[in-house]
């Protein structure tokens, strides 16, 4: 039996993830995205041979890949973000901070969701959204492993936003130790990203997203219903973003400060470096740039130099 592996065609040749997709023993279909050397982190899906030109279809929905083999980006007629320079920071640089860390599991004194929490939450969404399609507005690691299932895609900006790393983890891409930082919406500002479709079942893929999203309580990345300018027109759109008032809200962070974190802080999930790594990757397949993101890589990446010599 072989696999077949794909692949964006505007990458470098295994530069970039792929799709592989596999026969099981059990004559199950195995669909795996590979955007990380470590399995147990890999987004995949099992499905009977009758269900695999269904989930193909929707797997180059939910990333932004073309269905047509002569287009190398999907419906939104999206160009790779045209780039003077290649990123400072490479998956070379990345590699240096990555390394095997235990999960700790829950970390002391915070209070964590419960299946009545996240049902709470979920049910307060779905009662307020609007008329039509539930709509996810995708500006971070939701862009490339959305949590649940997610159609379509297309280009869009929430104004009074931008992305920052603004709030503290001490698990997941950080420690106890060395505390991490993550990403979220922070007032100010605009912010482009990609708006997506909640898939049905939708209460349950709302639910997946929350349980990625959200962890402890009060919670720090909060939904929130996002006016957003879409290539289809406005519309509203779910957005995560951060709570000023929560104790793990960092605040308007010096640039230099959060490389320096993100060059150091890793957790059982990954480094923040990656995190910022695969965010501008995958924000540049759908032809969006953020000056503020290439500025800091390029600070993570000196960071990295400096502290992870070989």
């Amino acid at each position: 039996m072989f696999d077949l592996c794909i692949q964006q065609v505007d990458m470098e040749p295994y530069s970039g993830p792929y799709l592989r997709v596999s026969p099981l023993h059990s004559g199950r279909i195995e669909f795996r995205y590979v955007d990380t050397a470590i399995a147990k982190r890999q987004w995949y899906r099992e499905v009977m041979s009758d269900g695999v030109v269904p989930r193909f279809v929707r797997f180059m929905d939910q990333v932004g890949w073309s269905v047509e083999m002569n287009k190398p980006i999907s419906v939104a007629s999206r160009k790779p973000a045209l780039r003077k320079a290649p990123m400072a920071l490479t998956e070379a640089l990345v590699a240096r901070t990555l390394r095997a860390v235990e999960d700790a599991g829950p970390t002391p004194g915070m209070v964590y969701m419960t299946d009545q929490d996240y049902a709470r939450f979920r049910e307060e969404i779905m009662a307020s959204a609007p008329v039509g399609p539930l709509r996810l507005f995708a500006y971070g690691s939701l862009l490339w492993k959305p949590a649940g299932e997610v159609r379509g895609g297309e280009r869009a900006v929430a104004r009074g936003w931008h992305r920052s790393f603004c709030f503290t983890v001490q698990r997941f891409r950080g420690t106890l130790d060395r505390p991490g930082l993550m990403m979220a919406l922070d007032r100010g500002g605009q912010c482009q990203g990609m708006v997506f479709e909640i898939a049905e079942p939708v209460a349950e893929n709302l639910e997946a997203l929350l349980r990625r999203e959200m962890t402890i309580l009060p919670a720090v990345n909060v939904p929130r219903w996002l006016r957003v300018s879409a290539e289809g027109g406005p519309c509203l759109a779910l957005g995560f973003v951060v709570d000023p008032a929560n104790p793990r809200y960092a605040g308007k962070l010096d640039k230099q400060a959060v490389a320096a974190t993100l060059a150091r802080a890793v957790g059982h999930w990954g480094s923040g470096a990656e995190y910022l790594f695969e965010t501008i990757r995958h924000l540049d397949a759908c032809g969006i740039r953020d000056r503020n993101l290439w500025q800091l890589q390029e600070l993570v990446a000196q960071e990295i130099g400096r502290t992870h010599v070989r």
